[in-house]
């Protein structure tokens, strides 16, 4: 899944300079799960930055297109998302 983000990655930790990264791949983290649709919420899923500039023009890229830089979920919702969030946030 090609996603675009906002607020950005900052490029400059991985080599880029003040490019940063707006365009992201999702992809199911675990096997016999999809995105396409998504059946289980949350869906955890690697988030890997683009390494080609051809990606988002195609329907397919190899593994060496891409770098996998973190793992994350997805949710149905953002109120889901943030109840979620809540339960790591501490009580100060």
């Amino acid at each position: 899944m090609l996603v675009e983000i906002d607020p950005p990655v900052i490029g400059q930790h991985y080599g880029l300079g003040s490019k940063d990264i707006t365009n992201l791949i999702l992809s199911s983290r675990h096997e016999g799960f999809t995105l396409f649709p998504v059946k289980e919420w949350p869906c955890h899923v690697y988030v890997a930055r683009i390494l080609d500039d051809a990606i988002p023009k195609t329907t397919s890229f190899t593994r060496d297109q891409v770098e996998v830089i973190a793992w994350g979920m997805i949710f149905r919702t953002l109120d889901e998302a943030k109840a979620h969030a809540r339960k790591f946030q501490s009580n100060r």
